[in-house]
This record gives structure tokens, sequence and C-alpha cells, in this order.
């Protein structure tokens, strides 16, 4: 009841109040510019003139080389804003696809190694170790539409990863390691036995009706259709020989009706 009635004065109540991004990066500018903390009643407008006539008075004491030239100085239309801005979804959404699944192929990777067994009993030393790197590793991607308005010139230049002069950062001393002749395994497709054919190979259709002396079918009997050959008699006649008779001749010697 006493402590009801009576709460201890010497506690005091702390409020916390989380800082946005936006917020959190305009205090970082103001503070490298040198900025006293604002009047709680200043315009947007009035903050970023203020902001815009430092930066040029710093730009003309720097160097050229320090900040370099925009490579965005144009003026688009609200149209054109929101065409930019939806582009720059689409991107966003498939480079999170890739990264998402980069991070899943690391995930998979850090988990086979728990098969050996010379990490037997270490899975949680293992688990320690990469989840403190894991937490600092994100699938949204971080580009906005203020990092091409703030991109400079030198963003344009793509050298080759073989440059010397990009070399001269990633070089190794494993690069200079000369691998020595090594056994041929072979596998080459030019070198490889053809399977065998799963079908015959094509040949040309041999003349059908039959041939030589033939007094079977149609032959020696006076009617019927001859084959060829020798037909002594028959109706109709192919080829061959006909000594006499019959009602027509597609093919042969005929001396007479």
């Amino acid at each position: 009841m006493y402590r009801t009635n009576c709460p201890d004065t010497k506690k005091e109540m702390s409020i916390t109040i989380n800082e946005s991004n936006t917020a959190k990066n305009l205090k970082d500018m103001l503070q490298a510019l040198k900025f006293n903390k604002p009047p709680e009643n200043i315009s947007a407008e009035q903050l970023f003139g203020r902001v815009l006539v430092k930066v040029s008075e710093i730009l003309k004491t720097a160097p050229p080389a320090l900040v370099g030239k925009q490579m965005f100085n144009g003026e688009l239309s609200p149209q054109q804003w929101k065409t930019l801005k939806q582009a720059q979804v689409e991107m966003a959404d498939d480079y999170k696809l890739r990264r998402e699944m980069l991070l899943t192929r690391l995930d998979c990777t850090i988990e086979s190694f728990k098969w050996s067994d010379r990490l037997k009993g270490k899975e949680s030393v293992i688990e320690k170790v990469y989840g403190e790197k894991r937490e600092k590793l994100s699938g949204e991607p971080s580009v906005s539409l203020a990092d091409l308005l703030a991109a400079r010139e030198d963003l344009a230049i793509a050298e080759k990863t073989s440059n010397s002069s990009v070399r001269r950062n990633t070089s190794s001393g494993i690069n200079k390691v000369i691998i020595g002749k090594v056994p041929d395994r072979g596998g080459r497709p030019s070198e490889q036995q053809a399977p065998p054919p799963e079908m015959p190979s094509w040949q040309q259709r041999n003349a059908g009706g039959g041939g030589g002396f033939n007094q079977g079918r149609g032959g020696g009997r006076g009617g019927g259709r001859g084959g060829g050959g020798f037909n002594s008699g028959g109706d109709q006649k192919n080829s061959g020989f006909n000594p006499g008779g019959g009602a027509r001749v597609q093919a042969g010697w005929n001396p007479g009706n």
C-alpha cells in the first residue's frame, strides 16, 4: 500500500526512440558538414537549401577528383520518376532472389561440413562462429534510387578483372603456382566412338517384278499376268519375249500379233 501511494521518485523513466534510416543519414550528414542542431520549426526546403550552399562551398576548395562529376544531371517528369521507380523495384526483386539463392547455397555448404568425422561433436562451435557472420548477410538489396542520383562518372568505367591495375589488388601467391605434367584423362568428344545406329542404314529398293525365265505364274499357261522374262502366253505381258498372241505388250520385243 505504501509503495502504491508513495512511489520511489529516484527511479526515472527512460524512453528509447527508434531512429529511422532517413533520420540517421540526415543527422550524419549535418554532423559531417559541422552544422549546429537545426531548429524544430525549420522546413525541409530551408534545411536542404543550407546544405546545398555548404556543399557547394566545400567543393570549390576540394580537388576535382575528390568527388567527381555526377553521372546523371538531367531532370525527370513525375511519370518518368514513376517508371524509374518501377524498374528499380523489379530489379530489386530479381537481385533479392539471387541473393537468397546464394545464401541458401552457403547454408548448405556449411551444413555439409558437419558430416565430416573430424568435426563430430563440434556442431555447436560451427553454428556459433558461422551464425555471427550469417546474421550480417541479408537477402534484401541495399541499392536505392538515392544511389543512382549519387553515382559518379567513374562507375561507368568497367575494367576487366584480368587488367593489371585490378590484379594488383587481387593477386595472391597461389596464382603463381604452375602445375606440372599430369596424366591425360581423355574425355574429348572428338575421340569418342560413335554409338551403333539404332536403325539399319537406308538402301535403295530393288526393282520389283522378278526376272529370268519364269513359266510359273502367268507364264506357259496361255493366260494370266506375266511377271517378267520369257512369257509364252497371257493376256498382259510386262516384259520379255512374246512370240505371239496377247492383248497388250508394255515392254520387250514383239515380232508380231
